[in-house]
């Protein structure tokens, strides 16, 4: 695979610090990158030159690691996230969640990046555990829980006083079970746009007038949370490339997200197995639909969504 098709993503490591590295690998997650290294320390790592990993390009002083990250090229050609190496363990994310990240540092079509500390994405999140690096206030102000009914009373989150909460799933668990066996991933995710945008505008409507930092998550912070936030930020004007890049990102954290077990009550017989997965293809599909009717902002206006809260938003998410 050449280099040069990938996003301009670094991680810099010191000789000497190859077990500090491989703590920083267990624990980051992100845009594809090369490791650029030492030789000393590839050695130490077991890695050649062009070995491929994930991480997050926050600084992580603890262990010693120094991360440099810039936004990707234009005319970058999206990868999949494969999932997580053999060796890197499935416990090594954040105590609080497994999927959980802040949406700052992502593009405008009209220029400049979103503001960090507005919105974040997760998992359903242990609400007394703490996040670990790169959220920068905790817990947040706002909470949209996007779960089904049977997977809030299967596991409870009672957040701390203080915190708003909003329930809003943005679809009922009759619409997983109108889809026949062998229904892709890309293909629920255009049934749930053709007969449940209400329902993801009212989620997002939820979002955009909470209190910041707002939370949205679901069990796995993967498709009801995917499709809410590439809502928010195509609202926002945020890049398509940069949508579809933090879509990708949860494919690393799967592993970690299954570990974590979490009560889903009744919802589980529903999921397909080949939803398990984050593919490019999915969320394309998703993006191909909008635009295909009119644009996020139609889509809105459609579903009596306030134009005004959105200039807002938009507002709100710029640094």
């Amino acid at each position: 695979m050449s280099m040069t098709c990938l996003p301009r993503f670094r991680l810099v490591i010191e000789v000497g610090q190859a077990n500090s590295a491989i703590r920083a690998w267990k624990g980051v997650t992100g845009g594809r990158c090369r490791w650029d290294v030492p030789r000393e320390t590839r050695d130490r790592l077991g890695l050649s030159e062009r070995s491929l990993v994930w991480f997050h390009g926050y600084e992580r002083p603890e262990c010693g690691v120094s991360t440099a990250r810039s936004p990707p090229p234009r005319s970058a050609k999206h990868q999949e996230t494969p999932s997580m190496p053999e060796h890197v363990s499935a416990h090594a994310a954040a105590p609080a969640a497994a999927n959980l990240r802040d949406l700052g540092g992502l593009r405008f079509e009209r220029g400049g990046i979103t503001r960090s500390g507005v919105l974040y994405r997760s998992d359903c999140p242990t609400t007394d555990s703490q996040p670990g690096s790169g959220i920068p206030i905790w817990p947040p102000a706002s909470v949209v829980d996007l779960r089904f009914d049977s997977e809030v009373g299967a596991f409870p989150t009672p957040w701390p006083n203080g915190v708003q909460r909003s329930h809003v799933p943005p679809y009922s668990q009759d619409a997983l079970q109108a889809l026949p066996p062998g229904t892709s991933l890309g293909e629920l995710y255009i049934h749930i746009l053709g007969s449940s945008s209400h329902g993801l505008v009212a989620a997002a409507v939820a979002a955009m007038s909470g209190e910041a930092p707002v939370l949205v998550h679901c069990r796995a912070g993967k498709d009801r949370t995917g499709l809410v936030i590439a809502l928010l930020l195509l609202l926002a004007g945020v890049e398509r490339d940069d949508v579809i890049t933090d879509y990708l990102r949860t494919g690393s954290n799967l592993r970690r997200i299954a570990a974590r077990r979490l009560p889903a009550g009744d919802s589980d017989v529903l999921v397909q197995p080949q939803w398990h997965a984050a593919p490019v293809d999915a969320i394309e599909s998703a993006l191909a639909w909008i635009d295909g009717h009119g644009g996020a902002t139609a889509l809105w206006l459609e579903h009596d969504g306030n134009a005004d809260l959105v200039r807002n938003w938009r507002s709100r998410l710029e640094v």
